[in-house]
């Protein structure tokens, strides 16, 4: 099993991330823990490659599996906080840059 940081076997191998040990060993998916931190998937992934996230790759290709406990912890929720603020607000008074209308 790889974790981030530690290289990947590559060797391919088949995870069922549904399978109710997985459920209830407490992991959730990428996807799911984008969902909780109300962040994009390349964020966590970046998160994960930084190593501020610990998660595990059973094999190269196969989705992370990250611990829900871990999506809990101060350091990440203010991880998560900071990705938040480098948004830049919507700004609707910005003008149209691409004005493609001739009158």
């Amino acid at each position: 099993m790889a974790r981030a940081g530690h290289g990947g076997v590559s060797a391919p191998c088949a995870i069922n991330m549904t399978s109710p040990s997985i459920m209830t060993r407490g992991e959730v998916t990428l996807d799911e823990a984008a969902a909780a931190l109300t962040l994009s998937q390349s964020t966590i992934r970046r998160l994960i490659t930084e190593g501020a996230l610990p998660a595990e790759q059973h094999c190269k290709g196969a989705p992370w599996i990250i611990r829900h406990a871990d999506l809990e912890r101060e350091e990440i929720r203010r991880q998560a906080d900071l990705r938040r603020s480098r948004r830049p607000p919507p700004d609707e008074r910005q003008p149209n840059l691409l004005d493609l209308s001739t009158a």
